[in-house]
């Protein structure tokens, strides 16, 4: 039986983590990302299968730090199975 990636590098700008429960976070960087030019923030997207899952109010997409995108990924990985 293959054993599904749960890291994977998205076109040397960015990265997918996929979870346990079944969701998966997008951290992109970059020209063409909602983050600045050097690298200090970056935009996250969250899914489940094909379906993009939207952030709590109080979670922004785009030019997230370091600090909230541990407290997106902590929140991503806490979420139910469906």
């Amino acid at each position: 039986m293959k054993e599904e990636r749960m890291f994977k590098v998205t076109g040397d700008k960015g990265f997918h983590i996929k979870f346990h429960n079944g969701y998966e976070i997008s951290v992109q960087f970059g020209h063409g990302n909602y983050c600045d030019s050097k690298a200090r923030t970056c935009e996250v997207a969250v899914f489940k299968g094909d379906l993009y899952v939207d952030l709590p109010d109080s979670m922004d997409d785009g030019w997230v730090t370091p600090e909230k995108l541990v407290k997106i990924m902590d929140w991503v990985s806490n979420r139910e199975a469906d």
